[in-house]
């Protein structure tokens, strides 16, 4: 289904595989299987014009299929100018009869933009326009209609070759180097081929003076090459789309990237896969014919002021889509040498046939004009004239049959041919086929190691990781392995170590066993002295002394603790209060050991906590208290009997 609105145009020259685009364009459905097109085939045809007030006649071309057998056309599902006739009443009357081969867009713009605009206006659906005499004007149509714009070509061998199927197409040609406003290429191919001026009055009376001057083989192919190469420069520079016709045929990329843009362009639905535009194969006088005359050319544009660059882009592009068919086939020597010779006896026939037909219209113009000139003579000068016409007529009529026949036989030939040329066509379809499996083999099987290249790499990654951890594994355990042989060591020095204490423990558990034993001997001996002491008579002689002697050191013990305690509470009355320490001072100040003795005592015996500051509403008595007068008296009588809970202070 097309999802664009607009008019398609494709444009190309004659015998291009224009019909086969126009049939791919005619035959798209939408998804309710409705025509997603309005297909005109060549609606600036002559025919248009012809048969203007008689439309009737426009269903007859193409209508019972010996013109697609002819023009080697596939089938169009219908009358070639169908679409016309459905649509007769919207432009029979706007058609202009110079718009037709007014190729270079010089005189006739606004003409053909209204024809155009009236069948766009007319078309039930998406109209698609496929002219063959558009390809040189394409910009003007572009501006003054607008649409989506594509240019077929073919290359120029076998397009021209293929032209020899009628000899319009030569007509044709003529009746474009005859269109105003032609370049100044033009004009120098058309001195250098001495080309015939045409009358210029009608169409139909241009296209039979032409019809009757047919140009010889080497003209016919300059003409159409040059023609070729202006609508390719202008065809590239001026339409979104560009297909040639051999490479739609023979890459199925090719063929889905042209959809794949069509389709970007709002023209979709299109179904490519059936393209096949044969291809024929040349040998060297086929090169020995076409470039030289392709190199006359050359040196007519350069003339004409094309620059090398722009010349050489173009040739560029017609190198990148030389036929895939035609560079893979190796083994076709016979089959070209056949071509060959059908194509010399055919070049040869046109050459003679086209020069017959020149001195026949130069000797018919010069009588004429002796007529015109002695009217006097008319009677006799026109038996005369009957008699060479007549003995022309005789070996024009000789030469017919002998030209017949030889079209026959070549002819003959070039169907044996065609036939061995469509038979290796098929086989090398299918040989492109195989080479397209093998390379969709090829590209999986590469994919397929990419991939398997990829785990490997990882794996080698992991291989490589696992190798590091290993080498640091290896590393450790040689660490360990050392850390084990020291442990080892050293365990074996505690071992010696263990042992020599052990056995030193045993020695010396010896030696404590015998001390043990020599103590138990000692204290047994200690005994029995002190038991035969005590039981001497001195012992018991003494023993008032010794009582007397212990009781004395523990009065003296007493006594020396009781002044302890005196003292300290000295201390803590001088602290109570600090007014009695002057007094006390200056009495010690008469023995001053003593006082050195006391003033160290009571710095060892410091208490700061003991230090009571005196309330002020105390008054300072010099009266001991008679309860502490009393535990001193206590003290001083019995020291043994000092008081717990009431210390003397």
């Amino acid at each position: 289904m097309s999802t664009g609105t607009g008019p398609v145009f494709v444009h190309s020259l004659f015998r291009s595989g224009s019909t086969y685009l126009f049939t791919v364009f005619r035959r798209a459905r939408d998804e309710h299987g409705a025509p997603s097109f309005t297909a005109f085939q060549e609606a600036l045809h002559e025919v248009a014009w012809y048969w203007r007030r008689t439309e009737a006649r426009l269903l007859e071309v193409g209508a019972t299929g010996e013109d697609q057998i002819l023009l080697r056309h596939p089938d169009t599902g219908g009358p070639y100018f169908k679409e016309l006739f459905d649509t007769h009443e919207a432009w029979a009357d706007i058609i202009a009869e110079k718009s037709v081969y007014d190729v270079f867009g010089a005189a006739m713009q606004t003409e053909t933009a209204d024809y155009f605009r009236a069948l766009i206006r007319a078309a039930p659906h998406r109209p698609v326009f496929q002219e063959c005499r558009t390809s040189l004007r394409i910009r003007s149509i572009r501006e003054a209609v607008g649409g989506t714009h594509i240019h077929l070509w073919r290359n120029p061998w076998d397009q021209w070759w293929s032209m020899r199927v009628t000899r319009y197409f030569d007509t044709a040609i003529q009746m474009f180097l005859n269109a105003p406003g032609r370049p100044v290429s033009v004009d120098l191919l058309r001195n250098r081929i001495q080309f015939p001026e045409a009358p210029g009055i009608t169409l139909d009376g241009d296209y039979v003076f032409f019809q009757r001057r047919p140009p010889v083989p080497s003209s016919s192919y300059k003409s159409f090459y040059l023609i070729w190469l202006l609508s390719l420069e202008h065809g590239l520079k001026n339409t979104q789309v560009d297909i040639n016709i051999e490479s739609l045929s023979g890459s199925p990329e090719y063929r889905q990237h042209t959809v794949e843009t069509l389709r970007e362009l709002g023209v979709d639905g299109l179904n490519l896969d059936d393209s096949a535009a044969p291809v024929s194969y040349f040998g060297d006088s086929d090169r020995g014919f076409f470039e030289p005359l392709e190199e006359e050319v050359h040196q007519i544009l350069r003339l004409s002021g094309w620059t090398h660059e722009q010349l050489s882009s173009l040739l560029a592009v017609r190198k990148a889509h030389d036929p895939l068919q035609r560079k893979v086939v190796g083994a076709a020597e016979g089959l070209k040498k056949a071509l060959a010779q059908v194509r010399t006896t055919y070049l040869e026939t046109e050459r003679d046939r086209a020069t017959d037909a020149l001195r026949a219209a130069i000797e018919t113009a010069d009588l004429t004009s002796r007529v015109q000139g002695r009217e006097a003579d008319a009677a006799k000068f026109a038996e005369s004239l009957q008699a060479a016409l007549y003995a022309q007529a005789a070996e024009a009529s000789d030469n017919r049959v002998r030209l017949d026949a030889e079209l026959a036989e070549t002819r003959h030939k070039l169907g044996r041919a065609v036939e061995e040329v469509r038979d290796v066509h098929l086989r090398l379809q299918a040989t492109i086929g195989q080479l397209a499996e093998a390379n969709e083999e090829i590209k999986n099987t590469h994919l397929r190691l990419q991939d398997a290249l990829g785990q490997e790499m990882e794996r080698s990654s992991q291989l490589a990781a696992a190798n590091a951890e290993i080498r640091d594994v290896h590393l450790r355990l040689q660490a360990s392995l050392g850390q084990q042989q020291e442990l080892a060591a050293a365990l074996t020095a505690a071992r010696k170590t263990n042992m020599a204490l052990r056995n030193v423990v045993a020695g010396l558990r010896r030696q404590s066993e015998q001390t043990r034993a020599e103590n138990q001997r000692a204290l047994q001996q200690r005994e029995e002295i002190s038991q035969a002491f005590r039981d001497s008579f001195s012992w018991r002689l003494t023993a008032p002394v010794r009582a007397l002697t212990g009781g004395a050191r523990a009065t003296l013990a007493q006594g020396r603790e009781a002044a302890r305690a005196l003292l300290k509470g000295a201390l803590r009355i001088l602290r109570t209060y600090p007014v009695l320490k002057t007094p006390v001072m200056a009495v010690l100040s008469v023995n001053p050991a003593l006082k050195e003795r006391l003033t160290n005592f009571g710095q060892r015996h410091r208490l700061p906590g003991d230090i009571v500051a005196p309330k002020p509403e105390s008054s300072f008595l010099l009266t001991p208290e008679p309860g502490k007068v009393e535990i001193w008296a206590q003290v001083l009588q019995h020291p043994k009997a000092i008081p717990t809970a009431g210390k003397p202070t």
